[in-house]
């Protein structure tokens, strides 16, 4: 298995149990599938940010995927650079805010050590009628998930990272215990 002998992280946050805001996993498993080597580390975190430190430890690309509200359309996905997640994260006024305690504890990483030299937050709009509704991601937000694996993957080859031979860049992914296939 060929290795660049630099790492690489992506980091899923959310939970499976809410509907779409387990998109975070879900684009987890896709990446699996996508057939990258042993220097990408996929790494899911339900909801504490402190953990965030051990999976970027190190990183010299990253990647963190979530649901979050951003433009209000189901499915959309914005893929930010750290300027711009700040500056949206500034924006934002609700109290609690998920945006702005992944800011902060951002900034405390790369105040205690350092942040990887190129990090994408990569947001994916959930639907609201999709929320109580257990394990599964709404139509749309089948799509954006889609949409976000592929940002995710071109992030990581953008900066050096291998897919195994044979593997495909645009292929079918299938997520088995949610019977769902993008």
């Amino acid at each position: 298995m060929e290795t660049t002998g630099r790492r690489y992280a992506v980091v899923g946050f959310g939970n499976l149990f809410r509907g779409d805001h387990g998109v975070g996993l879900c684009a987890l498993e896709a990446l699996e599938q996508a057939g990258f080597g042993p220097d990408v580390s996929l790494e899911y975190i339900t909801g504490d940010y402190r953990n965030l430190m051990t999976c970027l430890y190190g990183a010299d690309a990253a990647v963190i995927v979530q649901a979050d509200v951003v433009s209000g359309r189901p499915g959309e996905v914005h893929s930010l650079d750290l300027g711009r997640f700040r500056t949206l994260a500034a924006l934002d006024h609700r109290l609690p805010s998920r945006r702005v305690a992944l800011a902060e504890m951002l900034g405390i990483i790369e105040t205690a050590y350092r942040l990887p030299r190129e990090l994408r937050i990569v947001l994916v709009d959930p639907d609201p009628a999709f929320d109580g509704c257990g394990a599964g991601l709404s139509r749309a937000v089948r799509r954006g998930l889609r949409r976000a694996v592929e940002l995710t993957a071109s992030v990581l080859e953008r900066n050096g990272a291998v897919r195994q031979k044979g593997c495909l860049a645009d292929r079918v992914y299938r997520i088995p215990w949610l019977d769902m296939t993008l």
